[in-house]
């Protein structure tokens, strides 16, 4: 298993994934560790070795906002779509796809607590197989989030989310677990 040390705002994307827990409960153990540790892959020196799937699921992550979403909300939607530079159209579709996934995002992470604080309790293979697969099922919405954004944005639209991904890869840094 490997473990992915992002940059700041990153960080919290991180804390509300699926393997939350037990990437806290690892971290808690080994505060040090990602500070301390050459990463196994720096996307800043090789992006092409950062997957498109891995900076997909950290952007549409990232951006996950409830389709209630209250002012303060999407004014801090908008302000990590600013660098992207899509048009007004642009930005209202991506918006609209992501708020359209939140409740099932937020469904998954919720059954990924669960299982990661039981794999903490209880470490079993049954459940740890049941907390990758929702993981997958995680990767999978966010793949599908972000293809149902780029099917309706703008053919300049698309290319500066794609060109965002790019930029995505190079702020992700994939470091091995702590020993234990």
């Amino acid at each position: 298993m490997t473990f992915l040390a992002f940059p700041r705002r990153a960080v919290a994307l991180m804390v509300s994934t699926v393997l939350a827990g037990t990437v806290l409960g690892l971290l808690a153990q080994h505060q040090n560790h990602p500070s301390t540790v050459t990463p196994l892959v720096d996307g800043s020196k090789n992006p092409a070795l950062i997957s498109d799937q891995t900076a997909i699921k950290i952007f549409v992550l990232s951006i996950s906002e409830p389709p209630d979403a209250t002012t303060e909300q999407l004014s801090r939607l908008k302000a990590k779509l600013l660098r992207v530079g899509l048009s007004d159209r642009d930005t209202a579709t991506l918006i609209a796809h992501v708020t359209a996934s939140h409740g099932q995002l937020v469904e998954y992470q919720a059954q990924g607590a669960v299982l990661a604080k039981r794999l903490q309790m209880v470490p079993d293979e049954t459940t740890k197989r049941e907390l990758v697969g929702v993981q997958m099922q995680i990767e999978r919405l966010a793949a599908s989030t972000y293809s149902s954004i780029l099917a309706g944005v703008s053919p300049d639209g698309a290319a500066k989310l794609g060109n965002h991904i790019s930029y995505i890869k190079t702020k992700i840094k994939i470091i091995p677990p702590p020993k234990m």
